[in-house]
């Protein structure tokens, strides 16, 4: 587990598991003094401070931490307080902050989380942040932050001895089950609009000359073009959803995408029936290729028969006014479409075996649910542990959660059981900085989020898809740009998704063009960028498994090195020149970029045989500035309250609920935040007027960068303006 690893990083930290530092070596059994912080302040010990004690045991080294004493301590030293860190006594190796924050009020109490960092100290390396933080929510009658670090301290004293118990058994968390098979690219085929490859299965109502209706394309199409597919470079094919389908236009649009579905139990006859999708498998098989099924479980079509034979399956009919209240999002119609009660067991088992039927045919990788969004976490959970154990391998079970915050992604991800979710913040900021020309530093802010997934190289990665904008056109049909867009998407943790077509140039934004027929054309640049750069990917870990660095971000210029063991990656936008690092100039290099396959304004080097030590130390050494940010605003008028909220945790993911608020002093409003090393933060100011109304700051979000920016930030009241959220 995370805890675990974490604090195992610590042992070795202090030489507690065989790593010696030069100054100092720590003998089991031996007694290391610990320093402890208060919201930025060095608490005095005055003999009092609490140690974490080694001792060799059957099974090895192990820690216990004096959850007791340690409470005394909080009670009795929290008056003796020091201006800073560099205070502690040359004898502490240890120092251990603990921060607590208002995180929300429920039934009448208060409830704060407490988080904690530990940082080590040697005479030789001086003060070096360890990454560690794990929250405790406690409740209180009143709002007592005093009261909530003394039993905070208490909390996590006893929770790191019940965590620590054995800790030596892992130096590190538990790996997230890896897919099987390793996906290199996805390309997503909506099925009626990509080949016709049998026309005898055309329905009465195709009519290619009809941009709205069923243009006869079929799954044999598909099966003949998997060369096309595979040729660019990606092995995986989503299918648009193949159920039985509604036939007739609704309101003049016809159901050809699939998602208004008659029968969940049955293929789409006019795509070629079960055998044509047995037969696709069978061939991407033989290919090494795999499909991926588009699954919908929200709601049926128009034209169901389902909502008069079962209306206890569905929700009342309702319309959804407002999108900020889950109840109407979950039950109420989509587009006006019947909406299903997943709460419902007759429902749950229904769709449950359309899915497994609807699976068991060759060659099924991975499934992706539509709509997210408007089904129950509850459902969720329950449905794709049961998927986990219907696919044939640990296969994908990507959601589809159309929303451009990490904090909402990461939470859906996990508390839906999915292990993929289409990476929407990465899209809204790559989209908006390689095609509008904002700020690179929403990027940087979004890569920075990483930690908040289990496993980040399992999202999905993409420019545009069949509810967006083609990417040419979102790109204002500036070639250069969408070029640098998708070489930098390649070149980005993640599995890449293409959405059919992009190869060959295509258009368009309204529903028609985003899902125009497919032409069999190689755009020449495109298409061997693309094959180019998936190339590469190919059984190369470091593209979609490496870690993420942030090492520059400005307003038009970002460079992000990427690492995986001896390999590494430098990926520069702009003007973002220069290699700060030996360790890579040491190592072999080569563009991924030649002449052949130039992207102007964007240079793309890898690095192999790394020093990769070496290079750890380099990467520590150059994020050099605390990560204890401070930020204060002057000239703050005496009415209202300023808060700080922004996409990381710390600052609430843009949730005023977990915003920090900014205490006043005369007129100079001030707050203090801890932040992560390399982590670059997107936030805001917010004015609570004395009227309770809240006033967002106009204009473009501000950054931060932890460990490179100064670790306070100064901002003139007079120059900041805010309108209503």
């Amino acid at each position: 587990m995370v805890l675990v690893r974490i604090l195992m990083g610590i042992l070795l930290g202090l030489g507690l598991a065989g790593c010696q530092h030069t100054s100092a070596v720590v003998q089991p059994g031996q007694q290391i003094p610990l320093y402890l912080n208060l919201n930025g302040h060095a608490v005095a010990a005055d003999g009092l401070a609490p140690s974490i004690i080694a001792s060799a045991g059957n099974e090895g080294q192990s820690l216990s931490f004096d959850a007791a004493s340690n409470d005394a301590f909080w009670k009795k030293a929290t008056p003796h307080l020091k201006p800073s860190m560099e205070a502690a006594p040359e004898e502490a190796m240890a120092v251990f902050q603990l921060e607590a924050r208002l995180f929300s009020f429920i039934n009448g109490r208060f409830r704060w989380e407490i988080n904690g960092s530990l940082w080590t100290k040697t005479h030789a390396e001086g003060i070096r942040v360890m990454e560690v933080a794990f929250p405790v929510f406690l409740r209180f009658k009143h709002e007592n932050e005093q009261d909530a670090y003394g039993e905070g301290a208490h909390s996590l004293g006893a929770l790191l001895t019940q965590q620590l118990k054995g800790a030596h058994a892992a130096t590190t968390a538990k790996p997230a089950v890896p897919m099987k098979p390793s996906i290199n690219a996805i390309y997503m085929v909506m099925v009626d609009r990509f080949y016709n490859g049998n026309v005898d299965n055309d329905m009465a109502q195709t009519n290619a000359a009809d941009p709205l209706a069923f243009h006869g394309g079929d799954l044999e199409g598909v099966a003949a073009k998997l060369d096309w597919i595979k040729d660019l470079g990606a092995d995986a094919v989503w299918l648009s959803p193949v159920y039985d389908t509604q036939k007739e236009p609704f309101m003049g649009h016809g159901a050809f995408h699939g998602y208004w579905v008659n029968d969940f139990h049955e293929v789409e006859a006019a795509f070629g029936g079960r055998g044509a999708l047995h037969a696709l498998g069978e061939t991407a098989q033989k290919k090494k290729m795999g499909l991926i099924l588009d699954i919908v479980t929200n709601h049926v079509g128009y034209a169901s028969e389902l909502p008069q034979q079962k209306p206890q399956w569905f929700h009342k009919a309702q319309e959804i006014k407002n999108w900020n209240d889950e109840t109407q999002v979950q039950q109420g119609r989509l587009a006006g479409l019947p909406d299903l009660n997943q709460d419902a067991e007759d429902v749950y088992e229904h769709l449950h075996a359309a899915t497994k039927k609807l699976i068991d045919v060759p060659g099924i990788w991975g499934l992706r649910f539509d709509a997210v969004r408007h089904v129950p976490f509850s459902y969720w959970q329950r449905f794709n542990k049961d998927m986990a154990t219907q696919l044939a391998a640990p296969g994908l079970r990507l959601g589809e959660m159309l929303d451009g915050n990490t904090v909402v992604t990461a939470k859906t991800l996990k508390s839906g059981g999915f292990n993929s979710l289409f990476d929407y913040p990465l899209y809204y900021a790559m989209v908006d900085s390689f095609c509008d020309g904002k700020n690179m530093q929403a990027i940087a802010s979004v890569l920075g989020a990483d930690r908040l997934y289990e496993a980040p190289q399992d999202l999905v990665t993409f420019v545009d898809n069949h509810d967006l904008p083609r990417v040419l056109t979102r790109c204002h049909d500036d070639v250069a740009a969408t070029q640098r867009l998708l070489a930098f998407q390649l070149a980005m943790r993640g599995i890449p998704l293409l959405t059919y077509g992009v190869e060959a140039g295509l258009k368009g934004s309204s529903e028609t063009e985003v899902r125009s027929d497919m032409v069999f054309e190689k755009d020449a640049n495109t298409y061997a960028l693309i094959q180019h750069l998936l190339q590469p990917r190919k059984g190369e870990a470091l593209f979609r498994h490496g870690a993420s660095h942030v090492l520059h971000a400005d307003a038009n210029n970002l460079k992000i090195l990427r690492t995986h063991q001896d390999r590494a990656a430098l990926i520069a936008v702009g003007d973002a020149a220069g290699l700060p690092f030996s360790s890579l100039s040491a190592a072999t290099a080569q563009p991924l970029l030649t002449e052949t396959h130039a992207v102007a304004g964007l240079r793309m080097t890898l690095y192999e045989n790394v020093d990769a030590a070496l290079l750890q130390k380099e990467l520590e050494a150059f994020y050099h500035v605390s990560p204890q940010w401070t930020l204060s605003v002057t000239d703050v008028p005496s009415e209202g309250a300023l808060y700080l909220v922004g996409n990381p945790e710390q600052l609430g993911g843009w949730s005023l609920q977990g915003a920090k608020k900014l205490e006043m002093e005369k007129n100079t409003a001030t707050v203090s935040v801890l932040g992560k090393t390399g982590e670059m933060w997107a936030y805001k100011l917010v004015l609570e007027t004395p009227q309770g109304e809240r006033l967002w700051e106009k204009g473009p979000n501000r950054f931060w960068f932890g460990g490179k920016d100064p670790s306070r930030t100064n901002i003139d009241f007079a120059g900041v303006g805010f309108d209503p959220h």
